[in-house]
């Protein structure tokens, strides 16, 4: 390999790592029994945390929802 292209990916090798240093893991449920880690931004971590949160098992659906899903 030539200089430059062995300085190209070292370059991208250091911007993945930076940008992977700004990620965060998340556990999302697949069904009942399965889950996968996902790795997202912050602000992408921020709202899965905003629209999945289930305080007292709460609907999902109620997160989404105008007015918390109540009656206006």
């Amino acid at each position: 390999m030539s200089d430059s292209t062995l300085e190209y990916f070292s370059n991208a090798l250091v911007q993945a790592r930076a940008d992977n240093a700004k990620k965060v893991a998340r556990k999302v449920w697949v069904d009942k029994t399965t889950w996968i880690l996902v790795w997202m931004t912050i602000e992408e971590a921020k709202e899965f945390d905003k629209l999945h949160r289930r305080v007292a098992q709460k609907s999902k659906l109620r997160n989404v929802l105008h007015g918390n899903g109540r009656l206006m």
